[in-house]
């Protein structure tokens, strides 16, 4: 189970890197695609086929547009954001991108300071401590157990700054999850969601929540099978857990049934 654990845990981290805030308090959304108005009137019901078949809809592709259509919360309500700002930002970033994390680290410190209102400079401050965590090797438990906690009170401030922050919310909940506070974990994976309903990335981790450290195995593939479509590309890892946990499940419903 932990070896399972571990690659898990693995594949979350990438899909997090993938998805990482590119700016300050800024998100995209896909944009809603423009629909052209018909000038046809409906037919009148005198005309319409009795011999007409009903379109069948998927429920879960119904489940995920309706996702899709719900306010990305954290999106709406940004603030805004100066152009000597977002620069020093980009900065920042470049810097980490470069190597050179503490002085990335001293610029969204700057950041914090100057503009108080964002949360964006405290998720990535939180980010560069789980770097650090994830540089340690596994006997270090004690310097990874430090990081972890300075890495969880930097992801609080990001959500106190903008409680709509679902990146961080979602990292916060992953290291609540290493810390073994599970209920705080899930709460704040739901608080991600909330904030934005087609958020991809809590809807995995709640899967592995769970999966792997709850036991809840139903709820577990309700949100794997969840995370899967949202994708364009549904991934063959989260595939094969889905097969796993649909097999574990059958598994136990025929035990229960012979007892």
């Amino acid at each position: 189970m932990k070896s399972i654990s571990l690659i898990r845990l693995v594949a979350v981290f990438t899909l997090l890197s993938l998805s990482g805030c590119a700016s300050l308090d800024k998100v995209f959304s896909e944009s809603t695609p423009q629909v052209e108005q018909s000038t046809k009137t409906a037919p009148s019901s005198a005309t319409v086929s009795s011999d007409v078949v009903p379109i069948k809809v998927d429920p879960m592709q119904q489940r995920i547009t309706e996702l899709r259509a719900k306010p990305n919360l954290y999106l709406s309500g940004q603030p805004p954001v100066d152009a000597s700002s977002q620069s020093l930002f980009e900065q920042a970033l470049q810097a980490n991108k470069d190597g050179n994390p503490d002085i990335a680290a001293q610029l969204f410190v700057t950041l914090t300071q100057t503009q108080p209102k964002l949360s964006g400079p405290w998720l990535q401050l939180g980010n560069l401590k789980m770097q650090e965590f994830a540089d340690l090797t596994s006997d270090q438990f004690e310097q990874k157990h430090n990081l972890l906690n300075e890495a969880k009170v930097l992801f609080e401030k990001a959500t106190d700054v903008n409680q709509h922050n679902y990146y961080a919310h979602n990292r916060l909940a992953t290291v609540l999850r290493e810390l073994g506070e599970f209920a705080q974990a899930e709460r704040h994976y739901h608080h991600a969601i909330a904030s934005w309903p087609a958020y991809d990335n809590s809807y995995l981790n709640l899967g592995i929540l769970y999966d792997l450290y709850m036991g809840k195995k139903p709820q577990a593939l309700e949100y794997y099978e969840l995370y899967q479509a949202l994708q364009d590309k549904p991934g063959r890892q989260v595939r094969g857990w889905i097969a796993d946990l649909k097999r574990q499940l059958t598994s136990r419903a025929a035990q229960e049934e012979t007892q």
